[in-house]
């Protein structure tokens, strides 16, 4: 066989890779957070990589942090190329008048066939979140695309829902973050 383009040739690379050299352009990831009728604005952001030891690390958000953000995702679309892994800080400000605890049902993935595709240290964990009136809450996270991710556009949907009987002794917390 004689390859006769440079076309040719990625194809027949990609053929001998049994379609794997198409995978390496980019994947949109988008995050969406449905809140039901909780009063709360929430909001992602892409972190700097400085924060990559602080997974999973969580809290009251306050200016003093300074959290190292790389761009603001109105959308809630992040581009991912192989292998790539990203930083996001997740923020829900309680904007009614009471201490809102929540938590938030195990994320939906579309299609389904991307599943296996990433991974991502999210927030859906069974863990109970607690904050204050007026507060912002926050959470760093980790997606890592994956380099046998099919898809090209994948959606994570978030169902963030009030806790409204708490697990353990009236006024007791201790499972609360």
């Amino acid at each position: 066989m004689r390859i006769k383009s440079l076309l040719e040739l990625v194809s027949f690379i990609g053929f001998l890779l049994g379609g794997h050299a198409a995978l390496a352009a980019d994947v949109d990831y988008q995050l969406l957070w449905n809140q039901g009728n909780l009063k709360v604005e929430v909001k992602t952001l892409r972190a700097l990589e400085t924060v990559r030891n602080r997974i999973s690390e969580k809290g009251i958000y306050s200016p003093e942090l300074n959290l190292p953000i790389k761009e603001q995702m109105p959308d809630g679309i992040i581009k991912l190329k192989e292998e790539e892994e990203a930083y996001i800080y997740i923020l829900i400000k309680n904007k009614g008048s009471k201490p809102l605890r929540f938590s938030v049902a195990p994320h939906s993935i579309g299609p389904g066939a991307a599943a296996l595709g990433f991974r991502f240290n999210c927030l859906c964990n069974g863990h109970i979140y607690e904050v204050r009136p007026g507060e912002i809450w926050y959470k760093i996270m980790s997606l890592k695309n994956n380099k046998w991710q099919q898809e090209k556009k994948i959606v994570l949907t978030h169902d963030i829902f009030e806790v409204k009987k708490f697990p353990g002794k009236k006024g007791h917390s201790a499972h609360a973050h």
